[in-house]
């Protein structure tokens, strides 16, 4: 009851996204973060994201190569 409507917005949306999070951690072993600090922080997030994005682009291409 203390949160106000933008907090609600913001907590929904967060545990909406939690189980992609854990999933994508798990099935591409990323663990704990080892770079010190916020901006350590900041890097392992987008870093994850690329190998994410790197591994979707690169099943994509195999599919369209065996297809082709």
């Amino acid at each position: 009851k203390s949160l106000n409507a933008q907090q609600r917005r913001w907590l929904k949306r967060r545990q909406a996204i939690e189980p992609t999070i854990g999933h994508t951690k798990h099935d591409h072993r990323m663990d704990k973060c080892w770079l010190k600090g916020s901006e350590g922080d900041a890097l392992h997030a987008v870093l994850c994201a690329a190998g994410f994005n790197i591994r979707w682009l690169l099943r994509a291409l195999r599919r369209q190569l065996q297809a082709g």
